[in-house]
């Protein structure tokens, strides 16, 4: 199968391709605003160079992460996703947006909103071993944060969930949280915490979930991640480098 398209088109052929048990190797031509997976599977933008690894490239399984909701749906996503803060963001839009009411300044307005004029709901995070309560959660599946010297592929084959926690609803946290999202660098926030686990759960009703940039339910919800789970053609990455993960 090939696709032509971003993030949200990508996250859309898998869950369709799965909830269909079908299981073909998706070459992908990234031309959309948003392809964090294509990055880490360095497929180039370039219409020509994407087709070539189409023709000439390796499939490579990558794992992804799962979200069950209250009424026994299940979404699939290659990146990440969000519950809370984000994700209530990410719905605020698309809602005006469905609207007929477009303009490419929605997101941050609304970001503005929720960080000006709003607080965010607390929910309670329910990890493997602890419980902590957060304001806005990033799932990520695989490593969330990047080191220099990482290959990015490794965002796709580890093994956990790994995730970051807002702890605080206050308007300077909620600000730095919303502008570092972008930057994709949380750590030196003292108000986040960060942890890996393979299964996460948050029973609190009416959170607002996006997986992969789209929004699609609230919580209560169940997390989880499958390894090896869909085959993307991408580069021929070292045996070694496979092997870690």
């Amino acid at each position: 199968m090939i696709l032509m398209g971003g993030d949200k088109s990508l996250r859309l052929l898998i869950q369709t391709a799965i909830d269909s048990n079908i299981k073909k190797n998706i070459g992908l031509i990234p031309i959309d605003s948003t392809n964090k997976s294509s990055e880490c599977l360095q497929i180039s933008k370039d219409i020509e160079e994407a087709c070539e690894m189409i023709c000439i490239g390796f499939s490579l399984n990558i794992s992804l992460g799962a979200v069950q909701l209250d009424n026994g749906e299940i979404y699939y996503f290659h990146h990440s996703a969000n519950v809370g803060l984000k994700a209530e963001i990410i719905h605020q839009t698309a809602s005006l947006k469905s609207n007929k009411i477009t303009h490419k300044g929605f997101h941050t307005i609304n970001s503005l909103r929720k960080t000006l004029l709003e607080r965010p709901k607390k929910f309670d995070v329910h990890y493997s071993d602890q419980t902590l309560v957060g304001t806005g959660l990033i799932i990520g599946n695989g490593e969330i944060l990047d080191k220099s010297s990482d290959h990015k592929i490794k965002r796709l084959l580890s093994s956990g969930l790994h995730s970051c926690l807002l702890t605080d609803n206050n308007k300077l946290p909620v600000a730095e949280f919303l502008l570092r999202d972008q930057l994709g660098d949380h750590s030196k926030m003292k108000q986040v915490e960060l942890f890996e686990s393979e299964e996460i759960q948050i029973h609190k009703p009416n959170i607002p979930i996006s997986v992969d940039g789209e929004y699609v339910g609230n919580t209560p919800a169940k997390f989880w991640r499958l390894s090896n789970a869909y085959p993307i053609i991408t580069k021929d990455y070292k045996s070694e480098l496979l092997e870690k993960y």
